[in-house]
């Protein structure tokens, strides 16, 4: 019995194949963009997206202000001592 389900299953399966391979499909309109007819999309224009904004532009200066206030002193790297490393000499 299950050798008989198997076969006929295999055999629907094949028919069914067969019968979508000798189908022909419908031509596709040149309005489908899938069609070989199809006129290609226009480019989309061209947006510097890296360009600072208006609001970008105001924060930049709003931290420029902001940072003139501050001491020199806090700008300046501290001297990093590395604890006994020698270059060798």
């Amino acid at each position: 019995m299950n050798r008989f389900l198997s076969i006929g299953c295999s055999g629907l399966l094949a028919l069914v194949l067969a019968a979508c391979a000798v189908t022909p499909l419908a031509p596709l309109p040149a309005s489908n963009p899938a069609s070989p007819n199809a006129r290609e999309a226009t480019a989309p224009a061209h947006h510097n997206s890296l360009a600072p904004d208006e609001a970008t532009k105001k924060s930049q200066a709003l931290l420029e202000t902001a940072g003139q206030g501050t001491s020199s002193s806090s700008n300046t790297t501290p001297n990093m001592n590395m604890g006994g490393m020698h270059d060798g000499h």
